[in-house]
């Protein structure tokens, strides 16, 4: 079997329009700030997230409760 249908999360891929939405909206950045920085820094995903300067977790976090008073 083959794993090419599956999503990379650890690897940005720009020649696919599916994952390029994907990774736009994750990163919250334009599909041609995306590719600019795939082409700066090579397509692993925390490479990419630091150049486009964001901290966005690439997992979702589990929601932290507040304090108790």
């Amino acid at each position: 079997m083959s794993d090419s249908g599956k999503q990379n999360s650890d690897h940005v891929n720009i020649k696919e329009d599916r994952a390029v939405s994907i990774w736009t909206a994750r990163f919250g950045c334009t599909k041609q700030q995306l590719e600019q920085a795939v082409k700066k820094v090579g397509s692993e995903s925390g490479a990419v997230r630091a150049e486009l300067g964001r901290k966005v977790p690439l997992r979702p976090q589990p929601a932290k409760s507040a304090p108790s008073p």
